[in-house]
């Protein structure tokens, strides 16, 4: 892994990156197997090598004294480089093993927020945040049968911090 971090002269702005590779030996991976007593089994075998090379960012910039954006984004590649058991699970290990997506692996991510912080004086203080975060359609079983849509999700909160100690109204 590679990473940078920078942070402006006046502390306003901060970005942070990294680069990574990952080299996996022996991949322990969990099959589903039809079984005679119990119908199917899960058992956890050495099924194949893979790399993952990837890319992170993340980044915020306060535009005034109470107004803060922030960014990120995620990159990935991910493939399979040797499978030594039958993960397609359509009887042979071959070609149609390596090609699969290794589960759970978004291609891409990536969001945007803001936080707005509005000073009320003696009635305390009102924060408005709003996130929206973006991952990529991906594999979540290990033969890519079954899949997890792409997601957009968007999450926004108001809250009033009051002039009591503690007490806030979200």
């Amino acid at each position: 892994e590679f990473g940078y971090k920078s942070q402006t002269e006046d502390g306003r702005g901060q970005l942070n990156a990294a680069v990574f590779l990952n080299d996996v030996s022996d991949m322990q991976r969990e099959l589903n197997l039809a079984s005679p007593s119990s119908g199917v089994s899960q058992v956890i075998l050495n099924t194949a090598d893979a790399k993952i090379l990837g890319l992170e960012a993340e980044g915020r910039y306060a535009l005034t004294d109470n107004f803060l954006v922030m960014a990120n984004i995620g990159l990935i590649n991910a493939e399979y480089t040797d499978v030594r058991y039958d993960i397609s699970s359509d009887g042979v290990v071959d070609g149609k093993d390596l090609a699969l997506d290794l589960p759970r692996v978004p291609e891409a991510t990536y969001g945007l927020g803001f936080i707005y912080d509005r000073d009320l004086g003696d009635r305390g203080s009102l924060v408005a945040r709003a996130n929206y975060q973006h991952r990529d359609k991906n594999a979540f079983t290990d033969n890519n049968w079954g899949w997890m849509n792409a997601s957009d999700q968007v999450d926004a909160n108001l809250t009033w911090n009051t002039p009591f100690e503690g007490l806030a109204v979200s």
